[in-house]
């Protein structure tokens, strides 16, 4: 059996899937298979991958390639991944990152020394080549119940891919509906599951972050939209979950500040009428009481009361004039 299956969903790649498969198929951990979902990608990244794996031909036969027939997504690619997975832990990663060639034997290590049914551990921001310490730490509180209120609101790292996690809690966690913040739904089900956590402060994942002028994502209103009505999603998926346990109560404080932090996603883009429309209708319950809840910083309030009174893209327009900064 396996020690670790490590899931890649592959869409649109072929400038990044090699290093991010080499450094999979090199890992000092032996006993790990590698699956493969490619999710319909019109571009060469399978052909690319069939490349690197020929370069590793003693791993040939840990490695699955399974394709989709029609692009669903990678929150699907990851689940049909998780179908096909027979390690004892599960590991997922993007495929435009890489991992240290160590990753796996460490976490792995960890897992076993401690029993943890979930691992975390650190990574490096890699923007145009240059690292940074990436913007979220490994560290997970001890006691659940802070566990808990810390992944809905976002104190702990919501990245399913810094994460090897046993894999029978994994299978049983809901597959997120829609791309945006989906590890975070991932993350919230595993803290709400009666797992153990242990992390580790060793950053053994390298997190690729696009340049402003380079981001992969469009910057355009109607795709502000699109992304902030994706995560919404995601947020009342949660939210239902929370319902069905009957915590709809318990957790209402940081399902609020969720919804909050789910809305901010357009501030960028206030000065189209769509997008101020699309902000106003997006949980119109919260009123003022975000004012009161303590899991939002004060900047944040700042923002959101400007943006009720119509007046934040004037702000920022001020703020970048006197400023310089966006």
């Amino acid at each position: 059996m396996y020690k670790v299956s490590v899931i890649i969903p592959v869409y649109k790649v072929e400038k990044y899937i090699a290093q991010c498969l080499r450094s999979v198929l090199g890992q000092t951990l032996k006993e790990l298979e590698c699956i493969l979902v490619d999710d319909c990608s019109p571009d060469a990244s399978i052909d690319v991958a069939r490349a690197v794996i020929a370069e590793f031909s003693d791993r040939a036969e840990d490695v699955k390639i399974i394709r989709h027939e029609v692009n669903r997504g990678a929150p699907q690619a990851r689940r049909t991944g998780l179908d096909a997975a027979s390690g004892q832990y599960v590991a997922h990663i993007d495929s435009d990152d890489w991992i240290s060639q160590d990753c796996y034997e460490k976490m792995y290590a960890k897992a076993m020394d401690t029993g943890a049914d979930v691992v975390t551990c650190g990574a490096y921001t890699v923007t145009d080549g240059v690292l940074s310490d990436f913007f979220f730490t490994p560290k997970v509180p001890e006691d659940r119940e802070r566990r808990i209120r810390d992944a809905i609101t976002l104190r702990i790292n919501p990245h399913i891919t810094m994460k090897l996690v046993r894999r029978e809690f994994i299978d049983r966690i809901a597959t997120p509906p829609a791309f945006m913040a989906d590890d975070w739904m991932m993350t919230v089900q595993l803290a709400l599951a009666d797992t153990s956590w242990t992390a580790m402060a060793d950053r053994l994942y390298f997190y690729r972050k696009f340049a402003e002028s380079g981001s992969q994502y469009a910057t355009d209103a109607a795709s502000f939209i699109r992304r902030m009505e994706s995560e919404k999603t995601n947020v009342d998926a949660v939210t239902d979950i929370l319902a069905d346990l009957g915590l709809s109560s318990k957790y209402r404080r940081e399902i609020e500040a969720r919804k909050c932090q789910t809305k901010r996603l357009l501030f960028k883009a206030m000065n189209n009428k769509d997008v101020r429309r699309a902000w106003r209708s997006a949980y119109p319950e919260v009123g003022l009481s975000f004012l009161l809840n303590r899991y939002l910083p004060m900047e944040y309030k700042i923002k959101h009361l400007f943006a009720m009174a119509g007046l934040l893209h004037p702000a920022y327009s001020l703020f970048k004039k006197l400023t310089g900064k966006d």
